[in-house]
């Protein structure tokens, strides 16, 4: 088995001399587990999971995460492409034809990236631009009239300069049917590309451009039904209420739209005694939501609204060569990030659509840090690593009367690790690390408040062996986290209603396996347990419908407090379990590949009182494909969900309804790909 070199500590090492808690996941082990965006990555990592709000990911990884959406509302856990940041959390469910690998490290990361971050890091690498000639087309059909088709090129242009191309095309009629006008719901079209040019001037200096652009219209994030029967049309005499799988009975346009630019400049220059890298990227995404907020056919409520996210960063990196005793990583980072709602228009009991104060967020953020490491004697390393991180968001919301409010604060954290490792044999690791993570205070300005949030603050041990011989890779982690000041959003149907929790508690293990056990059969096995409790969370939101007829807001469903104090958190599965077995059959020309990839998740609770949950389900993927001996055509047939699991990916609160929006049903089609 081949050595498997990550960047997790921004230089190359092989995965088991890193001492943190790492799943790579191939680009093969994404095509054959038909892993086409970067939120499906969860059903191989464990205590990984990815829910939604509308169209906005959210990452939460061994419990630490955010269910936070809106302006200025970070996620703790961070996303990079080829080492830029991605801020925006309505763009991390994106594809393209040419990842070479998705690492997934687990907890905080302050003193190696650019943005700090409390729950862990999503590495995703791309490929890079080659002076060799190669392609690759890929094109698949399945179930719902789905069409899925993709290409990557590259070739150099002369001896110092290489190009690529990567696009993506995806439509679908949708799975959903709504159950009051008979039509087929849910449709959506995606479609990107992107471009990098290679400029190697000397062996000592190389420039990479590149140019994103993704295009989304999506009927199907924002299609809810009501999560239990739970709407206000319970309290109105013979309204038909959607709440199955597949099942919607609104009256209104509902879709997601996005459009994302990214222009990036990486820099790479040997110094000698070091290497410097520079991130340079300027990023603009607009968004638009139509959403029938009441899920019914009822005009109670509608909005239209549109988000923009104008972003600019700059990373430096500088790192020691490779060898000797003593290595080391220094960086300096820098994001101005204007994320706002230009404008926010609402419909109510039928009227027109008026327009509502807007509101927005600017965030300057700022970080220096220092991670270094030293062979103290043979075999024995100790790696200690600072950061410094600064945040001063500026926020204004409007006023119903026309004017403006304005607000601003300012957070700031020095966030350490320290980390002792221990080569007992070649190939084979004993770690044991504390470190510190900071998630920067908030401000939430669609709630039309200006309190600001506290910080997040971590402190996270963990101890853990990883070893790699003979083509086995094996490791095994347990860890403690002591997590305070929660940032917990409930949603009213309108904004994110945000505060802290006072503090929790998770601790836990896992486990991860991969092997090639015969020539024909190799194996990824992991699994993670996660015991995540709130300590103490007396102001936990909940909802409560009211039903006193003689109310004003009779039927609709209202914001309290509770006790969540010793119930486990939101969106932290118990356990969590990932399969992927590859089984080689060879044939007289080529070769035939049958696979077989699962996952496996315990009870989620999508709030911290517990209201909402989704039981445990399980996820299983088919997948037989036939290469030719050249390895230029295969030719496969897939199966997603075979079982038809049923099961929720995220559930809102709002004033009409409880939203949820369901995963996908079992699908089946055929796929074909060319390579030269």
């Amino acid at each position: 088995m081949p050595d498997i070199v990550v960047t997790a500590q921004r230089r190359a090492e092989k995965l088991e001399d890193v001492p943190i808690t790492i799943t790579s996941v191939s680009g093969e082990t994404l095509q054959s587990n038909n892993i086409n965006t970067v939120t499906q990555i969860a059903r191989a990592v464990p205590a990984l999971r990815f829910d939604f709000a509308g169209a906005a990911a959210q990452p939460t990884i061994r419990g630490v995460g955010s269910a936070l959406s809106g302006p200025g509302l970070y996620s703790n856990v961070s996303t990079y492409v080829d080492g830029f940041y991605m801020p925006s959390p309505s763009s991390l469910d994106f594809q393209f034809m040419s990842i070479q690998s998705v690492d997934v490290l687990k907890g905080p990361q302050g003193t190696l990236f650019g943005r700090n971050a409390t729950g862990g890091a999503i590495l995703v690498t791309t490929a890079k631009p080659s002076f060799t000639p190669t392609m690759t087309a890929r094109a698949s059909y399945s179930r719902w009239n789905t069409l899925n088709g993709g290409v990557y090129g590259s070739t150099g242009l002369g001896d110092k300069i290489a190009i690529d191309f990567a696009g993506i095309y995806e439509r679908s009629d949708g799975w959903l049917h709504n159950i009051v006008t008979g039509k087929r719901d849910g449709d959506y079209e995606r479609y990107g590309v992107r471009s990098k040019l290679l400029f190697e001037p000397s062996d000592a200096v190389r420039f990479t451009l590149a140019f994103t652009h993704n295009h989304v219209r999506d009927g199907k994030v924002r299609a809810y039904n009501a999560y239990e029967g739970l709407s206000i049309g319970t309290t109105v005499p013979g309204t038909v209420i959607a709440q199955d799988r597949g099942d919607v009975s609104y009256n209104g346009k509902v879709d997601f739209l996005l459009k994302t630019y990214a222009y990036q400049l990486t820099s790479e220059f040997d110094l000698g005694f070091a290497d410097l890298k520079s991130y340079t990227m300027v990023r603009r995404e607009t968004g638009e939501n139509n959403l029938d907020r009441d899920g019914l056919f009822l005009p109670y409520l509608y909005s239209n609204s549109q988000t923009k996210y104008n972003t600019f960063t700059e990373e430096l990196n500088l790192s020691s060569k490779p060898g000797g005793p003593f290595s080391w990583v220094a960086g300096l980072f820098f994001m101005k990030d204007n994320n706002f709602f230009p404008y926010l228009k609402s419909s109510t009991n039928g009227g027109p659509l008026v327009n509502t104060p807007n509101y927005g967020v600017k965030t300057k953020s700022y970080a220096a840090f220092l991670d270094a490491t030293y062979e103290l004697t043979d075999g024995l390393f100790l790696t200690a690593g600072g950061r410094y991180s600064e945040e001063k968001p500026d926020a204004f919301f409007g006023t119903a009367a026309g004017g403006r409010v304005e607000y601003t604060d300012k957070f700031k954290r020095f966030t350490p690790r320290v980390v002792l490792r221990y080569e007992p044999a070649p190939g084979s690791s004993i770690y044991a690390s504390w470190s510190n993570g900071f998630k920067a205070g908030v401000l939430n300005p669609s709630s039309f408040t200006t309190v600001s949030l506290r910080p997040e603050k971590i402190n996270a041990y963990e101890i853990g062996y990883k070893m790699a011989s003979g083509g086995i890779r094996f490791d095994v982690s347990a860890f403690y986290y002591d997590y305070k000041d929660l940032q917990v959003a409930t949603f009213n149907g309108v904004s994110a209603l945000v505060r802290n929790a006072a503090n929790s508690r998770i601790y836990g293990a896992e486990a991860q396996f991969s092997g090639k056990l015969t020539q024909a059969l190799t194996v990824n096995l992991g699994a993670a347990y996660t015991n995540a409790k709130y300590k103490d969370f007396l102001n936990a939101p909940y909802f409560e419908q009211n039903l006193n007829p003689a109310s004003a807001t009779y039927g609709r469903f209202l914001n309290r407090d509770g006790d969540a104090s010793g119930l486990a958190m939101q969106r932290a599965p118990k356990f969590t379990a990932t399969a992927n077995i590859n089984y080689d059959i060879p044939l007289s020309s080529g070769r035939i590949t049958l696979n077989a990839n699962g996952f496996y998740t315990s009870t989620v609770y999508f709030d911290p009182i517990h209201q909402f949950k989704q039981d445990p389900y399980a996820i299983i993927g088919l997948r037989a494909t036939w290469t030719s001996d050249d390895d230029h055509f295969s030719l496969g047939v897939f199966g997603d969900n075979v079982t038809d699991a049923k099961y929720r990916n995220q559930v809102l609160g709002g004033p009409y309804s409880i939203q949820s929006t369901w995963g996908d049903p079992a699908t089946y089609g055929v796929t074909a790909t060319i390579r030269y």
